[in-house]
């Protein structure tokens, strides 16, 4: 075989297998095209389907925002409750003067709901009061 005859047989050889190369690279790009025609196919289903589970998961959320803010607030209601009650309990503790007017009203025959209504204070505080007394009263005849 002559020079040119290998040189042209070579480079043929060369062309065959860079087409055989670039082949190849095509079959492997179609492959990839088929799977996204597949995926796009696809596509409008998955959005579709994760536009309504959004939804319901704003939904869920939204409920649950409510509720919270419903038992954030009975929260407050009950903490403002409790600070009143709290306030009206350490005024009410240390008021002797309160103590000797309904000790007084009791031992002049008042009523209990005569003395709650008079003094403007709860008839349970008036009527404990009394208990008190008459157990006090009951203790120290015991000591006699």
């Amino acid at each position: 075989m002559s020079a040119p005859l290998i040189v042209l047989f070579l480079l043929f050889f060369g062309q065959l297998i860079f087409s055989l190369f670039l082949l190849a690279k095509i079959i492997r790009f179609e492959k990839k095209l088929s799977n996204l025609q597949l995926i796009s196919e696809h596509f409008p289903e998955f959005l579709e389907k994760s536009a309504q589970v959004s939804s319901d998961i704003y939904v869920q959320l939204h409920q649950k925002l409510i509720a919270l803010k419903k038992v954030v607030q009975e929260g407050q209601d009950l903490l403002t409750k409790l600070q009143i009650a709290e306030r009206d309990c350490s005024q009410k503790k240390n008021d002797p003067e309160k103590i000797e007017k309904i000790l007084l009203l009791i031992n002049q025959g008042f009523k209990a709901e005569e003395i709650a209504t008079n003094l403007n204070i709860p008839l349970a505080e008036v009527e404990f009061i009394l208990n008190l007394k008459r157990f006090m009263q009951k203790n120290s005849a015991a000591e006699l």
